[in-house]
């Protein structure tokens, strides 16, 4: 999921319009989080199991960021 969350043809010709998205697309994916821009941005689209770190929660809300922590498909069995 790592390497398939890497965009590689879009999100570098965005960086420099979303320079706080960017720097934070960075710095999920430093520490190993599948991270990458939702739709046109500036959503951060972070998809990980377990619990998200804290003191990462907590830098993002001094950045003035939102975490929303969601489920994947509560109450979907199967995708097709």
């Amino acid at each position: 999921l790592f390497d398939a969350s890497e965009d590689r043809l879009h999100q570098q010709q965005r960086a420099a319009a979303l320079p706080v998205t960017t720097r934070w697309i960075r710095c999920l994916r430093d520490r190993g989080l599948a991270a990458m821009v939702s739709g046109a941005g500036p959503t951060v689209l972070c998809l990980h199991t377990g619990d998200f770190p804290q003191d990462l929660q907590s830098d993002a809300e001094d950045d003035g960021l939102r975490v929303l922590h969601l489920d994947i498909c509560e109450g979907v069995q199967r995708v097709y």
